[in-house]
């Protein structure tokens, strides 16, 4: 029985892509590095952020990336999924909610606020300060794994969310349940590709998803 729903945070609770491309854009003219075709960082986009900048951007000074990046970040516009304030509700009713985030503890609550979520919905947040290891590594998950048993949460009683093809990985490693939604840059087809068997167009459908599918 499902007890705790776990959200990856970029481009399944608040759009991030678009943002993401216009500011890596600005930085590599910034800092006169090639910007690398769209499909090489749609391939990279949804690991962790060292791993997306050491294979996107492999000859640019890494320091002066992140430091440019951020400066241009921080005055973008961050908006929710839609639909995604109404669901957590719906779902914080019924369900532990936890939020996991390859981005730092600083932007993700910048982000969060820009984008008018709740911090207060969340049982535990989870960020690249405290995992310290990308969604492709096998222990990615053991930080939020330690939160839910507190709470009396196996692993077997959870489901994970997000957006891309590392995320279902990510899950299928962890050998827990899984739910795609469409709100980032990956495919149906490429989302099925890596073995995800449940797809949904976006957060907003997922309280119903589970109501009707359960696991």
């Amino acid at each position: 029985m499902i007890k705790a729903v776990v959200l990856d945070f970029d481009d399944t609770v608040i759009h991030t892509y678009n943002n993401f491309m216009d500011t890596a854009k600005q930085v590599s003219e910034r800092l006169g590095v090639p910007m690398p075709l769209e499909k090489t960082i749609r391939r990279e986009y949804g690991n962790g952020w060292k791993e997306i900048l050491t294979a996107t951007f492999p000859d640019a000074d890494k320091e002066e990336f992140v430091k440019a990046y951020a400066s241009i970040n921080s005055l973008k516009i961050y908006r929710p999924i839609r639909g995604v304030n109404e669901a957590l509700d719906l779902l914080s009713k019924k369900y532990i909610i936890g939020v996991m985030t390859g981005g730092s503890r600083n932007v993700f609550m910048n982000n969060l606020a820009k984008a008018s979520i709740d911090f207060k919905k969340f049982s535990f947040t989870l960020t690249r300060d405290e995992i310290q290891k990308p969604k492709s590594h096998p222990e990615y998950f053991n930080l939020a794994f330690r939160e839910l048993e507190k709470l009396g949460i196996g692993k077997e009683d959870v489901i994970f969310v997000g957006d891309s093809v590392f995320d279902c990985q990510a899950s299928l490693n962890a050998n827990i349940h899984f739910v795609g939604v469409l709100t980032g840059p990956a495919t149906r087809d490429e989302l099925e590709e890596s073995g995800a068997k449940n797809i949904i167009p976006s957060v907003m459908e997922l309280p119903s998803f589970i109501e009707n599918n359960g696991f």
